[in-house]
């Protein structure tokens, strides 16, 4: 591998068509704490970690095959190094090569994006959490008003109906008033 290459600001890696890792660059090596030993040689899926090899084997690999090229693919590789997962973004061509075909991979590794993306996430879920308790306060009160204000309405109604005594024509323009103040709160 030239030298530009293998510092480039992302990692590189080349897999044949049996998944064997041909090449990597010191970028990716630096990402998950391997040496070019323990890499070159073992299969591909072997640096990815148990959800990555599911996609790589149900998705990356077959469409990689069956189109020529991925783009954007979103994979996480396994770090020796640390216990924290390395996430990346996974741009991979075939080309061909005497007696098969390579598959160079760039891969992008996801930082800052995956602090936003779950920064994103609980966010929404506060936002969630707002609206159900916005949704329960509003319940509670629609319940707790409409009670006394129906009361109200009622004692109008038996007010209006000379329950207990006449009312002169002020008084009643003004249970009228209330009347109507409470059908409009209802």
């Amino acid at each position: 591998m030239d030298e530009l290459l293998d510092r480039a600001p992302c990692g590189f890696i080349s897999f044949g068509d049996d998944g064997t890792v041909r090449d990597v660059n010191s970028t990716l090596l630096e990402m998950i704490g391997g040496s070019r030993e323990t890499v070159v040689g073992r299969p591909f899926e072997a640096l990815l970690t148990i959800s990555s090899r599911i996609f790589y084997q149900t998705h990356f690999f077959p469409l990689l095959r069956l189109q020529g090229s991925v783009e954007e693919l979103f994979v996480t590789l396994r770090c020796a190094a640390s216990k924290e997962d390395v996430a990346v973004l996974v741009n991979a061509a075939a080309r061909k090569q005497e007696g098969g075909v390579i598959y160079d991979c760039a891969l992008m590794r996801l930082r800052e994006r995956r602090k936003w993306e779950d920064e994103i996430l609980r966010s929404k879920r506060a936002a969630e959490e707002a609206n159900q308790a916005k949704s329960g306060l509003i319940s509670m009160m629609s319940h707790d008003l409409r009670t006394p204000i129906g009361a109200i309405g009622g004692y109008c109604d038996l007010l209006m109906m000379g329950i207990r005594g006449q009312l002169n024509d002020a008084q009643l323009a003004d249970v009228e008033r209330i009347k109507k103040a409470s059908e409009y709160l209802l």
